[in-house]
């Protein structure tokens, strides 16, 4: 193989080892923002959760104070708020 040749093959393979380079950080940059994405999907969710849990063992608390000082409607079902689980 001459040194003309030789240089040749060696741009080539250096060209797309720097394609094949700037494909895998693309690819790692959209892996990233999508995980990144998600995870806040996750943290907004589990927010709004504990917010719930929140006002649920807040209502409860309520609901105990109310039998413990006899004013609770024994037996009869807290009316829910629509839109509300």
């Amino acid at each position: 193989m001459s040194n003309n040749r030789l240089a040749q093959v060696t741009t080539a393979h250096a060209e797309e080892l720097a394609q094949l380079r700037a494909d895998a950080a693309r690819e790692r940059d959209e892996l990233r923002a999508a995980l990144e994405s998600r995870a806040q999907v996750l943290e907004e969710s589990r927010a709004e959760l504990r917010g719930r849990a929140e006002r649920a063992e807040r209502d409860l608390d309520a609901v105990r104070a109310e039998v413990r000082q006899g004013t609770g409607s024994a037996g009869a079902p807290r009316r829910r708020n629509p839109g509300r689980e």
